[in-house]
């Protein structure tokens, strides 16, 4: 699922400068899928680990630069090419990848009246009903009040370098403040500390878009 994101990053950002000829991504290849296919790993593998199975030596605090993990990539494409087993990763057609596939439309009413009211050209949408609308930022002040109310001082404004944890935690802040609690609750997307259970060893790495537009008539169909 990843290539199809980049894939389509890399036409959007060529939409918007207006870069129309887009031949050139044609017979496209998913490093990343082929490494660890020909690795033989099951999950995907990063750059770094890429560059430890292969034992490639690397200053890692160079890394997470684009043009160094592009030479680092290639490296990594050098030491795994291989001209046969390459053929069946290579696309040759970038729109025709395969980002849901769909068994058979047996029961999916298509709706063409909101197709149409979207303001793009659209060859073609798939609707979900029924479901569900969640604002975070409204959830998450409606607890800040309800736990205000309650007595409770909320802290803005105040990153976390450092985390002791003894017979009370002393968590160090950036501003250079310490907070000592008897009880810590780390309510944090990922897991920053863990003790030693390696939670973070775990973990994928993923991205999502935002898009902004302003419309025309102010309004789109829900």
């Amino acid at each position: 699922m990843k290539a199809i994101i980049d894939i389509a990053e890399i036409i959007r950002n060529a939409n918007h400068y207006c870069y129309n000829d887009l031949s050139w991504i044609n017979n496209y290849l998913d490093i990343q899928e082929y490494v660890t296919k020909i690795l033989g790993f099951r999950k995907s593998l990063s750059l770094k680990n890429a560059l430890k199975a292969l034992k490639i030596k690397v200053n890692e605090d160079s890394l997470h630069d684009a043009l160094n993990d592009s030479i680092y990539t290639a490296h990594v494409f050098k030491n795994v090419y291989n001209a046969r087993a390459i053929k069946r990763y290579i696309i040759e057609d970038v729109y025709k990848m395969p980002a849901l596939e769909v068994t058979s439309l047996e029961g999916i009413e298509l709706n063409y009246d909101k197709i149409n009211q979207i303001p793009l050209d659209v060859k073609g949408a798939l609707c979900f009903k029924n479901q569900i609308q969640f604002n975070p930022k409204k959830y998450v002040d409606a607890l800040a009040k309800i736990n205000k109310n309650l007595g409770v001082e909320i802290y803005e404004h105040t990153p976390v370098n450092d985390l002791k944890v003894k017979e009370e935690c002393i968590v160090k802040c950036k501003n250079g403040y310490s907070i000592n609690c008897k009880n810590l609750i780390i309510a944090s997307s990922n897991a920053w500390y863990d003790g030693l259970s390696f939670y973070f060893a775990k973990e994928e790495a993923s991205r999502s878009y935002l898009i902004c537009a302003k419309l025309k008539n102010k309004t789109i169909a829900e």
